[in-house]
C-alpha cells in the first residue's frame, strides 16, 4: 500500500502472508522517515491496530465482502438485519462507476458504534468496491472505497520486497 494523502505514521506499507518473518514492513513519514527507510513490525500488532479500524491482514476486496457477509448474517441470525435496497447509482469516488447500493440500519447502536453501513458492489464485477461506516448523529466511522481495479496487473521484479517501498 502507498499513500496517496493522508499518511500518517506510513508512507508505505508492505505484507506478504509468511514472508519477512511475517511481518509488515513499513517506511515512516516524517522525522522517523528521514532515519529509518524500512521497519518491520507486527501485522497484529497494538500499532498496527491503532493505525485504522483493520489491519493490513484484515484489508482487501475478498476480506472486505467476508466480512460484510458474516456481519449482515450474524445481524439476520438475531433478528435485527434491516436492509435497504437503494437502486444502482453512479459513485464518484470509484470511478463513477455503477454500483448497486445496500444501506444497512442498525436497529440500536452496535458494540462499535456503527449504526448505518452503505455498500457499494459494482454493477459490472459484483465487486464490493464501497463501504462507509457511520456511527450516532450520521458521524463518519469508516470510509473504504477501491477504484482503478486491475485484474491483470503487471509487477515489477521486486514488487514484493522491501526495496520496493524506497521507490
Amino acid at each position: 500500500m502507498h499513500w496517496v494523502r493522508g499518511a500518517k505514521r506510513a508512507a508505505s506499507v508492505l505484507y506478504v502472508e509468511g514472508e519477512n518473518e511475517d511481518k509488515m514492513l513499513v517506511r515512516p513519514t516524517g522525522l522517523a522517515g528521514a532515519f529509518v527507510k524500512v521497519a518491520a513490525r507486527d501485522p497484529e500488532g497494538d500499532e498496527a491496530r491503532q493505525a485504522g479500524r483493520y489491519t493490513i491482514k484484515q484489508f482487501g476486496l475478498n476480506k472486505t465482502l467476508q466480512r460484510t457477509l458474516t456481519d449482515w448474517k450474524a445481524i439476520r441470525d438475531k433478528g435485527a438485519l434491516k436492509v435497504a435496497y437503494l437502486g444502482v447509482r453512479k459513485v464518484r469516488e470509484v470511478g463513477d462507476r455503477p454500483c448497486y447500493t445496500l444501506r444497512r440500519t442498525a436497529v440500536e447502536p452496535e458494540k462499535d458504534g456503527l449504526s448505518e453501513v452503505t455498500v457499494y458492489i459494482d454493477k459490472e464485477t459484483w465487486l464490493q468496491v464501497g463501504t462507509v461506516l457511520k456511527g450516532a448523529e450520521n458521524k463518519l466511522l469508516g470510509e473504504y472505497l477501491f477504484r482503478d481495479i486491475h485484474f491483470d496487473a503487471k509487477f515489477k521484479p521486486n514488487q514484493f520486497e522491501a526495496s520496493a517501498l524506497s521507490q
